[in-house]
């Protein structure tokens, strides 16, 4: 379990670091107004979803791309480990697993309804 968890964890920073590197890159080399992106660099549901809707490559993009893997890589962690724990039948630490999801999932529909 240890080590399936590792790999989750690794491979989601890894993933999440390539997505804003590639949003720093892209705005450097698109003369894109690299400052008006940073400032405007705050998280926003709406007009996150609304570039990806309209499938526009931009760094604000990729950069917010970036964030939302890095967010959701814990809850993949606990997904798992909620999953192991049922296989497994340790119930104790399933039902641990399971509040703390929706701990998550609570603070992630929080987030996008403010």
């Amino acid at each position: 379990m240890n080590k399936t968890i590792y790999w989750i964890f690794t491979i989601g920073l890894l993933l999440s670091i390539i997505l804003m590197l590639a949003g720093y890159i892209y705005a450097l080399t698109v003369n894109q107004d690299l400052e008006q992106n940073l400032n405007n660099f705050i998280p926003d549901s709406h007009s996150f979803i609304q570039a990806f809707n309209e499938k526009q490559v931009s760094s604000y993009l990729l950069l917010n791309t970036g964030l939302m893997v890095l967010s959701l890589t814990p809850v993949a962690g606990v997904i798992y480990a909620l999953f192991y724990f049922l296989s497994h039948r340790q119930y104790r630490f399933m039902t641990a697993a399971a509040a703390i999801l929706l701990v998550l999932a609570a603070g992630i529909i929080i987030g996008f309804t403010i």
